[in-house]
């Protein structure tokens, strides 16, 4: 096993040891779901030690996971079992990292009050108290709105003033000055009743008003200190990525320094630690295909060490991150050549921006895998993680100097600026970074190229396509009494139109949720004042529908084979993936059946490996998906698992699968074996 691998798992073992952490917290709070999540936790662990012939980790998540599955409507029971797996694992984690363990006894007593890091913050006393205050105030107000007292006198009063009107709407006339004199009575009694409700439901309206007002600044102060305390500096990934990148450069026999600034920049520490495995790739992915070896630098003139920096910016009201080497740079040549040769697209559309073929899957200018490539994550998964936190990447190269890849993501994870626009009374939000500028436009100012309508410009005319035709909400010629927004997503420039523009607003940016089905070209959701709900536009989707590629010519029989593995272990993963591309396969990454679903549904493969237990979507419902739909219901499917039960193994034939290989009999002629059987 290379040192490259074992510091995978070394990551995922830290990552998962820290998850099971977390797990345990919830599941004393009586969250039932974390019960569930700490098996599958020992269950990828298990599949991910076997991958690297760890044995006693194996065996140790193997028995684990058995007796947490036992165990499964105990709480205290499961957290017995995990608590009592993890001091091994523990050890087995420093002795991997180099560091002494600590001593067993003592790691156990530190889980209970010291959960993982993971999902854990270190808040300064100042903001607890002012986190304490606000929750005070907004509990007064929450009481103070729901007091009944004021509404109770005035439900009193409303009652006594219909005793009184009801004899008054009877309809007889009053037959005798004594009937007069009782109904003038009455009616001068329903006037004061009427007053005093009046009176009781205006002071109950101030009152209101006044719980409301105090309410809503109860509310902004406790979120705004809320969304301080998720604060985290960008320098809490420095020691991680300068790790990485000394490691990459002792496996290939290169030199390499690394220089980090603007480790002080703070931003949302979910975006932070989202951007962790992205930057790890990309300072992997510099090291292997970008810095040179020693004697090469030297023959160029260059130092014998190459030189990775490392730079975080608040831009604009952005986080902007750059990863910058002096090696080699990109030969850009190559990168078409290797599109042209996957078939990914008619690359010379794309001479305007080649290095965006960068980032679509599978795309490798390297015949081999290599120690260091082939880790589980390409640069289309850089891509599609900024996309996720609503950001955008690209790269700039200069050939024998070096290349740069810029992100830019926004500093909160939640809070969002977006263009709100209007098209079918259906509301739709575009990230304003996206957003070059919005247009009203005029017959006479469009022009006409192979049938459809352009927005002349002064780079390249920008094509026009109606958002609700974009959308699917249904299909309208014409572009008259439509606002335009240029928007930019790569390479990719479009004109959406839009029925209104209502203006630029930050909003909380939701996810769809694991029960909603995916919208192409929507990436969530968010409430708008009032109560409705907005879609949120996933430009980069809206642009590759809008302006789709032009189709991939017939690849050949000949032509490199596209496979898709699909496993929530980053370790199966890479170890996988290197694999395949060893033996000449061009090979994606899927870290669980939702994403697989996503890749499918926009690249073409010649087959499948997948894992069974997932999250968010597991290998039998991905392989059912998979058999539902024309265009993959031939697909063959590997199922490589470390499930042996005799009942998924036939739900899994019956629902298709071609094979089924457990991963205790995984070695690579097998799989290899089994992949050309079936292609």
């Amino acid at each position: 096993m290379s040192d490259e691998l074992l510091a995978i798992f070394r990551d995922e073992l830290e990552d998962v040891l820290g998850a099971i952490d977390v797990s345990l917290e919830r599941l004393g709070r009586g969250d039932a779901r974390a019960a569930l999540e700490i098996r599958r936790a020992f269950h990828t662990l298990k599949g991910a030690a076997h991958a690297v012939g760890e044995g006693a980790v194996e065996r140790a998540c193997a028995d684990a996971e058995a007796r947490v599955a036992a165990s499964a409507a105990d709480p205290a029971s499961i957290a017995t079992i995990a608590r009592g797996a993890l001091p091994a694992l523990r050890e087995r984690l420093a002795a991997i990292s180099g560091q002494r363990a600590p001593e067993r006894e003592d790691a156990v007593q530190t889980l209970e009050p010291a959960p993982s890091d993971g999902d854990t913050v270190r808040i300064a006393s100042t903001r607890v108290d002012a986190l304490l205050a606000a929750a005070d105030d907004l509990g007064s107000s929450l009481l103070e709105a729901r007091s009944l007292d004021r509404l109770e006198q005035l439900r009193g009063s409303l009652d006594a003033l219909r005793a009184l009107v009801e004899p008054l709407a009877t309809g007889a006339e009053p037959s005798s000055t004594e009937e007069r004199d009782d109904a003038r009575r009455q009616a001068r009694g329903a006037t004061s009743a009427a007053r005093e409700a009046l009176a009781l439901a205006e002071a109950a309206l101030r009152e209101a008003r006044s719980s409301s007002a105090v309410l809503d600044r109860a509310v902004g102060a406790l979120s705004a200190e809320l969304r301080a305390v998720r604060i985290a500096p960008f320098v809490g990934l420095a020691a991680g990525l300068e790790r990485a990148a000394i490691e990459a450069a002792a496996t290939l026999g290169k030199e390499v320094s690394v220089a980090f600034s603007g480790g002080e920049v703070e931003l949302d520490r979910r975006t932070r630690d989202e951007l962790r495995e992205p930057l790890l790739h990309l300072v992997r992915n510099a090291v292997d295909h970008g810095i040179e070896a020693p004697a090469e630098r030297r023959r160029g003139g260059k130092p014998s060490a190459g030189r990775i920096a490392i730079d975080a910016a608040i831009v604009a009201g952005e986080v902007q991150v750059d990863v910058t080497d002096d090696g080699a740079g990109i030969d850009v040549d190559a990168v078409l050549a290797r599109a042209k040769q996957l078939g990914i697209a008619d690359a010379s559309t794309l001479a305007a921006d080649p290095l965006s073929l960068l980032f679509e899957p599978g795309l490798s200018t390297r015949a081999d895998a290599g120690p260091i490539s082939g880790r589980g994550i390409g640069l289309d998964v850089v891509r599609d993680r900024v996309r996720r936190l609503h950001g955008r990447v690209h790269v700039e190269t200069q050939r024998g100097h070096g290349t740069r890849v810029r992100m830019h993501v926004p500093l909160s994870s939640g809070a969002l600026r977006v263009v709100h626009a209007r098209v079918r009374h259906v509301d739709v939000l575009i990230p304003s970074t996206s957003v070059e500028r919005v247009r009203h436009v005029a017959p006479s100012e469009t022009i006409t190229i192979e049938g459809r309508l352009h927005l002349p410009d002064a780079r390249a005319p920008i094509a026009m396509a109606r958002l609700d035709a974009t959308l699917g909400l249904g299909d309208v010629d014409g572009a008259e009494g439509l606002s335009w927004l240029v928007v930019s997503a790569g390479m990719r420039r479009v004109a959406l139109g839009v029925d209104a523009l209502v203006g630029e607003i930050e909003v909380v940016a939701r996810a769809l949720g694991g029960r909603v089905r995916r919208v192409a070209g929507v990436s969530g959701t968010a409430v708008l004042e009032g109560g409705r709900v907005a879609l949120l536009a996933d430009v980069d989707a809206l642009a590759r529908l809008a302006l789709p590629m032009p189709a991939a010519p017939e690849v050949a029989p000949s032509a490199v084979r596209r496979v898709l593995v699909v496993d929530d272990s980053i370790t199966t993963r890479a170890l996988q993936r290197a694999l395949l591309e060893s033996a000449g396969y061009a090979v994606v990454v899927a870290g669980d059946g939702r994403e697989a679903l996503d890749v499918l549904a926009e690249q073409r493969f010649d087959a499948v490996v997948t894992d069974l237990e997932m999250p968010l979507l597991d290998g039998l419902e991905l392989l059912e998906r998979i058999r539902a739909l024309p265009r993959t219901r031939s697909l063959p499917v590997v199922v490589v698992t470390a499930v042996d039960r005799e009942t998924d193994r036939r739900r899994a034939l019956e629902l298709g699968a071609s094979a089924y290989v457990l991963k205790r009999d995984f070695d690579r002629e097998r799989l290899l074996a089994t992949l050309e059987d079936l292609l």
